[in-house]
């Protein structure tokens, strides 16, 4: 007899994007995109993936996770520092309000130089893109703004 239910229902699990939230959603499909694209034209599916810092010193330290095998370096991008007012152009990576790492732009290009993929983890929501009183972790209250972020970052 047919009741109707799937299978998810009769207590198997079956993770769906439909049953995601909107935000889940573009999280996921964020970090899948820059995973693709950060990965070498070249490579196979990585192995292997480390984070730590782009340079010590003044020194590169891409060499080292080159000899370690290294074939992506996870680069966390702080939302709440980089941008802690809202951008007036948040497209734009030149706009005033964002305050980019440092180190970035050093981290892609090693990782060119290298043949190690750079996957860019953004972490921690500005105050302004979600509301007062809110804990950093929690999502912008408009996707929108993430999305543009994202953008500007890509850039």
């Amino acid at each position: 007899m047919t009741t109707g239910r799937s299978s998810a229902d009769a207590g198997g699990f079956q993770p769906s994007m439909a049953l995601m939230s909107p935000v889940a959603r573009l999280l996921a499909g964020t970090v899948l995109l820059l995973l693709t694209l950060a990965a070498p034209a070249s490579a196979a599916t990585p192995k292997k993936a480390l984070w730590g810092p782009a340079q010590v010193a003044g020194v590169s330290q891409f060499p080292i996770y080159q000899d370690l095998g290294a074939d992506l370096y996870q680069y966390q991008v702080n939302w709440r520092t980089t941008a802690p007012t809202r951008p007036a152009s948040p497209t734009d990576p030149a706009d005033p309000a964002y305050r980019w790492p440092a180190d970035l732009d050093l981290a892609v290009a090693e990782g060119q130089r290298t043949g190690i993929g750079v996957l860019v983890l953004v972490m921690w929501t500005p105050e302004w893109a979600q509301g007062p009183n809110l804990e950093q972790r929690h999502p912008p209250s408009d996707v929108d703004d993430y999305a543009k972020f994202v953008e500007a970052l890509a850039r």
